[in-house]
C-alpha cells in the first residue's frame, strides 16, 4: 500500500523510510529526507502561529533554493494554497502577483522584504 496521499506527505514519509537519504542537493551541501522534513514541520508550524489556515492563500517569494522546497512542504502541510511568485519581480509586477494570486501571507528573502512592504497595502497581505 501507497503511504503517500498527497504531496504534502512525500518528505514525512520518506523521512521515515529512509531519513538518511539525501532529498536535496544544493550548492554542495546535501539534505537528507529527516533535515526536510524537521525543516518543513518548523516551517509549518511558523506558519500556522502566524495564523495561516487551510485555504489561506501563501505567496512563496524564493528562488530555487532548499528554502522554497521547505516552504512548499510547510504551506501543504497547513493545508493553506501555495501561489509562486517571481523573487526578481520589481515592485508594479510583484503588486500584480499577489493581487491575482489573492496571497494573504508571504515566505521571502529577506531581502525581498522591502518590495513586499511597498506593495502591501495594494494587496491582501496582512501585517
Amino acid at each position: 500500500m501507497n503511504d503517500i496521499a498527497c504531496v504534502a506527505d512525500v518528505a514525512r514519509v520518506w523521512a521515515r523510510k529512509t531519513p538518511d537519504a539525501e532529498a536535496l542537493w544544493f550548492e554542495g551541501r546535501s539534505t537528507t529526507y529527516a533535515e526536510l522534513d524537521r525543516a518543513a514541520s518548523r516551517c509549518a508550524n511558523a506558519l500556522i502561529a502566524a495564523g495561516v489556515q487551510p485555504g489561506d492563500r501563501v505567496a512563496v517569494i524564493l528562488p530555487n533554493c532548499p528554502q522554497h522546497v521547505v516552504a512548499l512542504f510547510a504551506v501543504l502541510r497547513v493545508g493553506a494554497v501555495v501561489t509562486h511568485c517571481n523573487p526578481l519581480a520589481p515592485a508594479h509586477e510583484l503588486r500584480q502577483q499577489l493581487r491575482d494570486a489573492g496571497a494573504e501571507v508571504v515566505v521571502c528573502l529577506d531581502r525581498t522584504v522591502p518590495t513586499v512592504l511597498e506593495v502591501r497595502a495594494d494587496c491582501r497581505v496582512r501585517s
